[in-house]
């Protein structure tokens, strides 16, 4: 009987515990700092209303940057220092994008100092190794790429918890570009099992699953083009029954394809999101309470030069 009691006593305090872990972050992707103008006006107005909102815990931005110096000096004056100054931590977790590998950069001629030379990958390296998170890294050893020695893939595969949800951060390029290899996905299993938290996000910055999207609320969707390399090679379909398979797992969240998107198979989302850079300028706003998220979607409108809140309720 005392036993009996004990147990439940338990669950009451660990639903409690559940309940009690109320918290927000951001998320961005497509950057795409190469044109002079456009990158950092649009994430400008971004940073602009994630400070009107308040900034949530933590942010984490999806990926293809072409040159992410460029990028990370304008993210740090226009929205980390500013949150930071206010005695804020506010951690920025960094994805590559399949524009951020050597060589892969948009249209380098177009400015000199923006160019597929730029050392993207250490640069997000450094920025990793700075989160104040513990990390539990993917293997180091799936990079075959030279510009991600010498520490190979393991600062840009990595989870960590936050408050009651784990996170994990998935790259998709150091073996061959776009591709999601088995090594990777063994990986993903074992660190779902590794987890105790009740719920789990995922980032990657390509969608693993096909959807049709759309740039502004008024329009028509467009499907993504399977063609031009949307969705990665490789096994990921497997990989995304993994995470279908682990009820705790809401969402994976991802970028790449210029347009906004949402999928729902079972209790699991794909919530892609439209480009931060030039018109789109679209970032969103995770609320996690208790057993409890919601995913509010900021776009840009022109007719009014406002952002318009559309919230998904995800669990």
């Amino acid at each position: 009987m005392k036993s009996t009691i004990l147990l439940f006593s338990l669950s009451i305090m660990l639903s409690s515990l559940c309940h009690a872990a109320s918290f927000s972050f951001e998320f961005m992707s497509d950057l795409h700092f190469w044109e002079d103008r456009w990158p950092e006006e649009s994430l400008a107005l971004s940073s602009a209303q994630i400070l009107k909102e308040g900034p949530g815990d933590f942010l984490v931005i999806g990926g293809d940057y072409d040159n992410f110096p460029e990028c990370e000096k304008a993210l740090d004056r226009l929205l980390l220092n500013p949150v930071r100054a206010e005695g804020q931590p506010y951690p920025c977790v960094v994805l590559v994008g399949n524009h951020d590998p050597a060589g892969t950069a948009n249209q380098p001629s177009d400015n000199p100092t923006r160019n597929a030379d730029q050392p993207n990958i250490d640069h997000i390296t450094a920025r990793n190794k700075l989160l104040p998170f513990q990390l539990s890294h993917g293997p180091a050893e799936r990079s075959v790429r030279q510009d991600y020695q010498p520490d190979g893939a393991k600062w840009t595969t990595f989870s960590f918890d936050h408050q009651n949800c784990h996170f994990i951060v998935l790259d998709v390029y150091p073996v061959e570009m776009l591709t999601v290899d088995d090594e990777l996905i063994d990986w993903v299993e074992h660190d779902l099992q590794a987890t105790t938290q009740p719920m789990v996000f995922v980032f990657c910055h390509q969608p693993l699953k096909f959807f049709h999207g759309v740039e502004a609320l008024d329009e028509t969707p467009q499907p993504i083009s399977l063609e031009g390399g949307d969705l990665p090679r490789g096994n990921r379909d497997r990989l995304w029954e993994v995470l279908k398979a682990d009820p705790r797992v809401v969402a994976l969240v991802c970028g790449h394809t210029h347009l906004y998107g949402v999928v729902k198979d079972g209790g699991l989302w794909q919530i892609c999101a439209d480009r931060e850079w030039t018109a789109s300028r679209m970032f969103i706003k995770f609320f996690v309470d208790g057993e409890h998220a919601t995913a509010r979607v900021f776009w840009w409108q022109y007719d009014t030069n406002t952002y318009q809140p559309v919230d998904l309720v995800l669990r």
